[in-house]
């Protein structure tokens, strides 16, 4: 969970604001191993760094994607590896180590849409093109990862949370929005937020800004393929079987990490699954957090009970 923020269009220059750095502190509670950024014409943007991949001197942010361009990227890459080994296959080189450096590298040799359609993970950046005075806000299909953006007179901020946004700063509440929440418990569709002036990036969407104006223009999502995996089995053991393989290899990516591995076990059967499976693949089962009013939930703790002192059970504050 890294945290990005940064401003684009005209008025960065004319009137910048609180300045980013102010805006970054606010965010290093996403990413307390490193903050830093960069501005040019038009732009401002910056990170603050939660290292999962890599180290400090590999993956670093704002990261360069040639000539002129920056990308800030909070998520995980999930292919990365298989991403970096058909740009090698293309001819071109980029550091395997980390998600970052192989994400800059598609971007640079295939294009934002492109690289897009390629990805799999959780992901929310921001990429400037100050040669095409152009920025693109993008973000995953599920929208995991969270990104706002608010138009201003001549700019466009973008951020993580609302902390991310410039001080000082009064929101309006949509209160349409919060009265459809608080009577059937639904979130704003689409780019709509609580607050009049955010907008979200929308899941699997595209946000296009230009660096002359500061106007935004929201580009809806793709359409997805049916199944991007192939064909899938009618039979239902057979279905079972093909279901728990693509479960097992979407848990192996996961476990790719430089830092500890920690799973949220809840009081569902989702999670108590997945900690069966980490078991047969013999990786060392992960540190669980688990939250419930006035302890562990019960079903955290019947879970617990399978595994022994196997499992580390800890309470998230």
């Amino acid at each position: 969970m890294c945290g990005i923020a940064g401003s684009l269009g005209p008025a960065v220059a004319v009137a910048p604001g609180e300045p980013l750095e102010a805006r970054l502190r606010r965010l290093e509670h996403r990413g307390p191993d490193g903050t830093a950024a960069v501005a040019g014409e038009g732009y401002t943007c910056g990170h603050t760094r939660l290292i999962i991949l890599g180290d400090q001197r590999v993956g670093a942010q704002p990261a360069s994607v040639g000539e002129g361009r920056w990308l800030v990227f909070n998520g995980e890459i999930h292919n990365f590896a298989a991403l970096a080994g058909e740009l090698k296959a293309e001819g071109i080189t980029c550091d395997p180590r980390s998600d970052t450096t192989v994400l800059a590298a598609a971007l640079r040799h295939w294009g934002v849409t492109a690289t897009i359609a390629r990805l799999d993970g959780q992901w929310a950046f921001g990429l400037i093109d100050p040669h095409r005075k152009l920025a693109f806000l993008a973000r995953d299909p599920f929208g995991q990862k969270p990104l706002l953006y608010r138009c201003l007179a001549g700019k466009v901020e973008f951020a993580s949370e609302l902390a991310g946004f410039s001080r000082p700063y009064r929101p309006q509440a949509r209160r349409e929005a919060i009265e459809t929440f608080l009577k059937r418990g639904q979130y704003p569709y689409g780019e709509l937020t609580f607050l009049r002036d955010v907008r979200q990036v929308v899941p699997g969407g595209l946000v296009e800004v230009c660096l002359a104006s500061g106007k935004a223009v929201a580009i809806p999502p793709a359409d997805a393929p049916a199944d991007p995996g192939g064909e899938l089995p009618t039979d239902f053991e057979a279905a079972t079987q093909e279901f728990r393989s693509r479960l097992r290899g979407s848990l192996r990516t996961r476990l790719r990490a430089d830092a500890e591995v920690g799973l949220l076990l809840s009081a569902g059967k989702d999670s108590g699954s997945v900690l069966r499976l980490l078991q047969d693949e013999q990786v060392g089962l992960p540190t669980c957090l688990t939250y419930a009013n006035g302890g562990a939930s019960d079903e955290a703790l019947e879970v617990k009970s399978w595994y022994g002192e196997e499992v580390d059970l800890r309470l998230a504050a």
